[in-house]
């Protein structure tokens, strides 16, 4: 069975993140699941933000995690270097926790040698050539058969295998 890697962006403290985890489970049961590493280094920063007042401090603390993550996963390090925070204000991640509940879809190292994307820019960006500029023009309506016919000339298109149409329309 291929293994297919699924690149997660998600608020792990929301109910809502809670179910679409659990859906996205339940029907992806064997794939790597990635944590988009902008994500990460987004909520890094932002607890960093939090901690520090002082610019170079917020960004050298930050970094420090990021470094221990991306490039060593060396989680537990990281950890140790986050302190416990009782109380945190709403636009504040808990950083512990979010690390925590995405240990083993932060494994970059690990990802990278593989061959895997370990952001999703590059699938944000095919779903908006693929799909948004054609699927979403004003007034289209799709069935779901239409719209994966379409969807599919439109991937071969955009990935330079044309001529496969064409050859099998042949």
């Amino acid at each position: 069975m291929e293994i297919i890697p699924i690149y997660t962006v998600e608020n792990t403290a929301s109910s809502r993140s809670c179910r679409i985890r659990n859906l996205r489970d339940d029907i992806f049961p064997d794939a790597i699941q990635i944590l988009d590493l902008f994500h990460l280094k987004e909520n890094i920063y932002k607890f960093s933000k939090y901690l520090h007042t002082d610019n170079s401090e917020l960004v050298r603390w930050a970094e420090t995690i990021i470094d221990k993550i991306e490039n060593h996963y060396a989680v537990d390090e990281a950890l140790a270097c986050i302190p416990i925070l009782d109380k945190l204000p709403d636009n504040v991640p808990n950083l512990r926790v979010y690390i925590e509940n995405n240990r083993d879809k932060i494994n970059y190292p690990l990802f990278r040698a593989r061959g895997y994307f370990v952001g999703s820019g590059a699938i944000e960006s095919t779903h908006k050539t693929i799909l948004q500029q054609r699927l979403k023009r004003a007034g289209m309506r799709w069935s779901v058969t239409g719209a994966q016919a379409l969807l599919t000339l439109r991937a071969k298109d955009e990935s330079k295998r044309w001529d496969d149409v064409e050859s099998a329309a042949i």
